[in-house]
């Protein structure tokens, strides 16, 4: 196996993993929505990330763009 082989499976390896979790939130579900898709506060709840920043205008859809810090990592740029 070529180092170039061995990259890009472990890469595959690391993209098939899934997280999942779930907790009760008491409120309406459209006001959880709206907490969620707010995606530029995640940093209010969440201590893993230090800032979300959209990268285009408009609400929060499929295919929209982020710039995520997080700390001790590098800055992301993601989907």
């Amino acid at each position: 196996m070529t180092p170039r082989t061995h990259r890009c499976v472990s890469r595959c390896w690391h993209l098939r993993l899934h997280f999942e979790h779930s907790v009760s939130v008491a409120a309406p579900p459209q006001q959880v929505f709206d907490g969620y898709v707010d995606v530029a506060r995640w940093p209010e709840w969440l201590e893993t990330m230090t800032s979300v920043e959209r990268l285009d205008d408009g609400p929060l859809r499929v295919s929209s763009r982020t710039r995520i810090k997080q700390p001790r990592l590098p800055v992301a740029d993601g989907r």
